[in-house]
């Protein structure tokens, strides 16, 4: 829990609600790819470690260290632009690396609501 505040002191209010989004999103993927693998018959406990160990550290822990790395880099190679301008670099290239996560887990959560309601809410991202 200290190393979570941590990551959120060091980064502003807005990738602080960004990253409470990734982590909803990851919880109501795994509920409902728990609900889907039950449907299924298909439910095994080790499919949790492999959703985290593949979706949760790449996805989460990528785009974190995404972010701290950008505010570090545009330190040492912008540091005299404007406070503006340096938000407006960091926030855009944060806010698009945090978009294609976000992208991920919808997909994922649709896919798997459909399996458990019946209802298909999105169509598959264009590859």
């Amino acid at each position: 829990m200290e190393f979570l505040q941590s990551i959120l002191s060091v980064l502003s209010t807005l990738f602080a609600q960004a990253l409470l989004i990734l982590i909803v999103l990851v919880l109501v993927d795994l509920l409902l790819g728990v609900l889907a693998a039950w449907k299924q018959k298909e439910f095994k406990w080790d499919r949790i470690t492999e959703f985290y160990r593949t979706k949760v550290i790449p996805e989460m822990g990528g785009w974190i260290i995404f972010v701290l790395a950008a505010r570090a880099s545009l330190n040492l190679v912008v540091p005299s632009v404007d406070d503006q301008t340096y938000n407006a670099l960091f926030t855009g290239g944060a806010g698009i690396a945090w978009a294609l996560v976000v992208r991920d887990l919808l997909y994922s959560v649709s896919q798997n609501f459909c399996t458990v309601f019946g209802i298909p809410l999105l169509k598959p991202p264009a590859t």
